[in-house]
């Protein structure tokens, strides 16, 4: 499989191929690609799509689906190879934001100032 292979969702909501070029650009702009998107309170957007281009630059499966993190201090970029690990993707990556901002929001009120630890 080539780096670079377009995909298309069928009916079913499930990746194939598409070895045309103009129907797949058919499909790219007569489809809305959004898994997820979020908006926290924050303004913080965290948003999950179909890539419909295989982003996997070695063999193995595609890389299909890509959550992005945008606005606030946080820049945070995930790919995966199927949908179900892109909503859990999707979720974990919100919960972690959230806990993040949480925590920023607490040493504010406290008056304490730093880095707050994303990954926890």
């Amino acid at each position: 499989m080539q780096w670079n292979s377009l995909y298309i969702l069928n009916a079913a909501g499930y990746p194939v191929p598409c070895p045309c070029v103009n129907d797949w650009r058919d499909w790219f702009e007569a489809n809305d690609r959004t898994l997820a998107d979020d908006t926290l309170p924050s303004g913080t957007s965290v948003r999950t799509v179909f890539l419909s281009v295989n982003h996997a630059f070695r063999p193995g499966p595609p890389v299909l689906w890509e959550t992005v993190v945008e606005g606030g201090p946080y820049a945070m970029t995930a790919r995966y190879t199927t949908c179900t690990e892109a909503i859990d993707g999707h979720e974990a990556i919100v919960n972690t934001v959230m806990q993040a901002e949480a925590a920023l929001a607490e040493r504010a009120r406290s008056g304490e100032h730093g880095r707050v630890d994303c990954a926890s």
